[in-house]
């Protein structure tokens, strides 16, 4: 049994979820593969896709998707919103192919 008269030690427990519980890496490299695919460029191989994980948009998808022009981007940048993971929620894709 338990201390229930004990006070709290914590008030509030963070966990940083990429990574430290989770390493969602791959899903992440997958979803970026749809959303060039979705645009018409050429899917980026495993490493390209991995290492634009925390860059800039625009940086990001000049890496990712070299093939793809610039005036594509908000189309990119569209398709990426809505078939790649979150870092900032637990949602991840919204399409069947990248799960």
């Amino acid at each position: 049994m338990t201390d229930v008269s004990r006070p709290l030690r914590f008030d509030l427990i963070a966990f940083d979820w990429d990574g430290t519980l989770y390493d969602s890496t791959r899903l992440i490299v997958r979803c970026i593969q749809a959303a060039v695919i979705d645009v018409g460029g050429a899917k980026p191989s495993e490493n390209d896709a991995a290492w634009v994980i925390g860059l800039g948009l625009a940086e990001a998808l000049a890496r990712a998707a070299p093939d793809v022009p610039k005036e594509k981007y908000p189309e990119l940048a569209r398709a990426t919103a809505t078939t790649t993971c979150s870092t900032r929620t637990t949602s991840c894709c919204s399409t069947a192919r990248c799960r």
